[in-house]
């Protein structure tokens, strides 16, 4: 009866065993299964990069060693550092195509046209004493200004056709590192990340509203979704979503999104992003 007994525990105990192994892989096979990268990301080259900028037309980079190239890591059409005082460490794209960047100096430089090879860069913001620019964002339609983040400043800095002034009608109520500007019923919408990596939306009537993320970057698209990076890895929010999706895992330090999304990898290379149409929260 013992023997019995024990042979029977035996034959329980492999039962329960393959049944905990088929549920495990049941569970791991429908992790899988619901673990969607809504974007499908591809490192572009092998050149390493500070930031990338984007647009509907074009996109540009400013690389580690303080060059300025046009289109993609793999296709570079010009290099520009003769053309501006300094290395660039900044940079955006405007509704025309063409790049804002800010240099090693946190003075900001635009390049208002280029006609053949000849290519004409003006000089928009000279920082005074310790008001360096660190960061740019530039609207993806034609009307939308440029602003810069200004070092300890918790207000943005506005173009106002000639230079950069402070714009005191927008209020981050803290030091602004990172930011982009998208399109808001009354006024510009812009989107900021603070000196503690909140992220934080900024109305003209100088209130802010947080979006319960936290973040590295942040850029805005042409229709206001919005992604963000952080240590976790790239979250999307559309403009009639009041949540945030992760994305993919891919960890990017620098984002930019115009046709496609850029992203600067915590390796320092471009990745560039596919977006699934399932992302779209509208």
């Amino acid at each position: 009866m013992k023997q019995f007994s024990l042979v029977l525990f035996l034959v329980l105990l492999c039962a329960c065993s393959v049944s905990s192994k088929l549920l495990k892989n049941n569970k791991s096979k429908e992790s899988e299964k619901n673990s969607i990268n809504y974007l499908k990301v591809e490192r572009q080259g092998n050149l390493t990069v500070s930031d990338i900028g984007s647009s509907a037309m074009s996109t540009w980079i400013c690389a580690t060693n303080g060059t300025i190239l046009k289109s993609s890591a793999t296709a570079v059409k010009y290099i520009l550092t003769s053309k501006i005082d300094g290395k660039c460490k900044q940079v955006d794209v405007d509704a025309d195509g063409l790049p804002w960047v800010i240099n090693d100096k946190g003075a900001v430089y635009r390049l208002s046209r280029i006609v053949g090879d000849s290519l004409v860069w003006n000089k928009v913001y000279t920082p005074k004493k310790k008001l360096l620019a660190i960061d740019i964002g530039c609207g993806q339609f034609k009307g939308t200004p440029c602003y810069i983040a200004v070092a300890g400043s918790a207000n943005p800095y506005v173009f106002n056709g000639n230079k950069f002034v402070v714009n005191k009608s927008y209020d981050a109520k803290s030091k602004i590192m990172r930011l982009d500007v998208g399109n808001g019923r009354n006024g510009d919408e812009i989107t900021v990340i603070n000196d503690n990596n909140y992220v934080l939306q900024l109305t003209g009537d100088k209130k802010l509203i947080s979006v319960g993320m936290s973040g590295n970057d942040v850029t805005i698209g042409h229709n206001n979704d919005m992604y963000v990076s952080n240590d976790y890895g790239i979250f999307y929010k559309s403009k009639c979503s009041k949540f945030f999706t992760q994305a993919n895992e891919l960890l990017g330090t620098k984002l930019s999104v115009g046709n496609t999304l850029w992203a600067v990898g915590a390796d320092k290379y471009v990745y560039n992003a596919t977006i699934s149409a399932d992302l779209n929260g509208c």
